[in-house]
């Protein structure tokens, strides 16, 4: 018989309302069950569970209803009892201590989930966001829902997302998380999340609700609303490690209940998260929780996918990666989880972490290589045949699953936005109280003459054409496209690479000071990438094969690139063909510090064109003159192929 772990309202007769209880715990001991008062007082007596299967602690217990709060008790021979956050409770509140407590929650009461929207990969465009940082200064927002999944799901945020164009959101980590002792001690939080103490409860801190398991409605609200509009969601689970260590003391999660849980101190592979904890999947308790994780997620609220962090971690058995891994299989059959948004982040700080394109199907990865080869190109100092590699797919990277396989981006949390990418030439994050330490040593930035703001007309404009040559690049590109929110408005976070322990409005998006044109520039590249499935194949282009042909790359003087043309950061032009030999769409890249007059032998300007640029272009029947570091795409008047 499978019991289904975690506390659920459930009835043993129609007279006798109550929960069931399931824990699982492995060793000697016992664990049982506990209401207490929001404030944390004992109600009544511990009640001790019965080890009714193998590593299983389950009881029916009559009396309790929804809304109620509870902790467990753990007892093992001559060791003091312990107080358990429930790693399966659904909702958590702190009482006074800090300590969280369960919440009964019944989900029946939910909004029926719908079913995954399942939108195409190749009609994909994902839209990073912070449930605070989106929606804390977001206009027309009533002030009490602010920062939380009630704002997100208010019609000014769903109306701004379909606006823009994005198809769907991957939500930074939205379950109950924990501050690190550390940051406490600076006074600072964790405003990123990715500290997980329950990882099958919505954030309290992301709902308007007081009322005990509120957050959990506000999700799946939230949820319902964005599907109204089209919009998939897709959600940040840290599933490599706890935040358990950082608990009060005398209190502990499921690493107290299944010794094992986690990787051993002192092995190669516990370091691999560089946070602790680092969880241990060739436990089965373990493969079990995270299978039961994903699955409530999907069922109970109907989110689209998940984007998974440090991703590698998921994969190693015995310690090494093993893209055959048991959580991977058990994944993949997974009925319930057929079908969904699968995202790695490919990488993980232990020993042979890189993993990047290593991945099975149907696994999408952040690819890395897109950003660092994006914005070194466009600093200046890149390669045009790698940026032409990364424009076409990245099939050094992707060989085996095609160019759907990368999730291609300039800018996420993790690093600079894109306008402090083009406006600081180091990394700010002496607020961080590291004395600087911490975040990416290089993110191949650029403060073009200047560090930080700037009033001189010439920095400010070359700052104007950056932030448009990489979102254009990540938007035109082959491949999934991913934006950070805030960075299509120019949204800024001082030069700091690292800004996870700030919830401040260096982390919120100022709407105030949103940078219309670039806004309008991002919604018409979207806007371009809909309509045209040139830059949406899901397989990688390939030249030359017979009479076919589908992308040319040419020199400014209009001949073929030769392989000795790409050494260096170059001037080209990429053409994709419509059919077998018509000029659908052609993308002129000026990385230099002068305008290259690209001539036209092709004859794409033979008709009427429409353009998209973001610097100066000007075009005539003989070709095109592209300003210095900018970039343009034309296409035939009213035909996108």
């Amino acid at each position: 018989m499978y019991t289904q772990l975690g506390v659920r309202l459930a009835t043993a007769h129609a007279q006798a309302p109550g929960v069931a209880v399931a824990v699982a715990m492995t060793g000697e001991g016992r664990v049982g069950f506990q209401a207490r008062t929001p404030a944390g007082a004992g109600v009544g007596e511990v009640v001790w569970l019965d080890r009714t299967q193998q590593h299983v602690y389950s009881k029916f217990i009559p009396g309790v209803v929804a809304g109620t709060c509870y902790t467990l008790w753990l007892e093992r021979p001559g060791q003091v009892r312990q107080r358990i956050v429930d790693p399966y409770a659904r909702a958590l509140v702190r009482d006074i201590a800090g300590i969280p407590l369960g919440v009964v929650v019944d989900t029946t009461k939910l909004p029926r989930p719908a079913r995954p929207l399942r939108t195409p990969w190749n009609q994909t465009v994902v839209y990073e966001l912070h449930v605070q940082g989106f929606t804390r200064q977001l206009p027309s927002v009533p002030a009490q829902q602010r920062g939380t999944f009630e704002g997100l799901a208010s019609p000014a945020a769903c109306a701004y997302l379909h606006k823009l164009g994005v198809s769907a959101v991957e939500l930074m980590p939205v379950t109950e998380m924990i501050d690190e002792v550390g940051l406490r001690q600076r006074g600072l939080t964790n405003y990123w999340g990715y500290n997980p103490i329950g990882c099958f409860a919505p954030a309290a801190r992301y709902t308007a609700s007081v009322e005990p398991g509120g957050q959990v409605h506000a999700f799946a609200h939230m949820v319902q609303q964005l599907h109204a509009h089209g919009i998939e969601v897709i959600i940040d689970l840290v599933l490599n490690h706890t935040g358990e260590h950082d608990l009060p003391l005398g209190s502990g999660s499921i690493g107290a209940l299944v010794p094992g849980f986690f990787h051993p101190r002192g092995t190669t592979a516990a370091g691999a998260t560089g946070c602790g904890n680092t969880v241990n999947f060739d436990n089965p308790v373990a493969l079990r929780w995270a299978m039961d994780c994903m699955r409530y997620w999907v069922e109970t609220f109907g989110v689209d996918g998940f984007r998974l962090d440090l991703a590698t971690t998921l994969g190693r058995v015995r310690g090494a990666f093993d893209r055959e891994a048991p959580l991977f299989r058990c994944i993949y059959q997974d009925p319930a989880l057929a079908g969904i948004k699968l995202i790695a982040e490919p990488w993980d700080v232990g020993h042979n972490g890189y993993q990047a394109g290593n991945f099975p199907p149907p696994w999408r990865e952040w690819n890395d290589r897109f950003r660092d080869d994006v914005r070194r190109f466009w600093r200046g100092d890149g390669s045009a045949g790698t940026f032409a590699t990364r424009m076409s797919g990245s099939s050094d990277r992707f060989a085996e699953r095609g160019p759907l396989a990368a999730i291609n981006y300039v800018a996420a949390h993790d690093g600079m936005t894109v306008a402090d990418l083009g406006s600081y030439d180091r990394k700010h994050n002496l607020a961080n109280g590291e004395d600087g330490r911490d975040g990416p040593g290089c993110d191949f930035s650029t403060g073009h003459g200047a560090e930080g703001p700037s009033d001189n007309p010439r920095v400010c404009a070359l700052r104007r054409q950056h932030r448009r040559n990489l979102l254009a690049s990540v938007l035109l590109a082959q491949g999934v496209p991913m934006l950070q929110a805030g960075d299509e408005l120019g949204r800024t976070q001082q030069g700091n690479n690292n800004a996870y322990c700030h919830d401040s409005p260096l982390s919120w998006i100022d709407w105030g000071a949103a940078d219309a044109e670039l806004q309008q520039f991002v919604q018409a590249l979207i806007s371009l990438r809909k309509r045209t499935s040139l830059i949406r194949r899901e397989r990688f282009l390939c030249g030359r094969a017979g009479e076919y042909r589908d992308v040319a790359w040419l020199s400014p003087g209009g001949d073929e690139l030769t392989p000795t043309s790409w050494h260096g950061t170059t001037a080209f032009v990429m053409v994709l063909f419509v059919g077998t030999h018509a000029p659908g769409l052609a993308m002129y890249f000026n990385p230099t510090g002068q305008t290259v007059e690209f001539v036209d032998r092709l004859g794409l300007f033979a008709g009427e064109v429409e353009w998209l640029a973001t610097g100066h272009v000007h075009h005539s029947q003989a070709g095109v003159r592209v300003g210095e570091r900018s970039m343009a795409v034309c296409w035939p008047a009213g035909e996108v192929g």
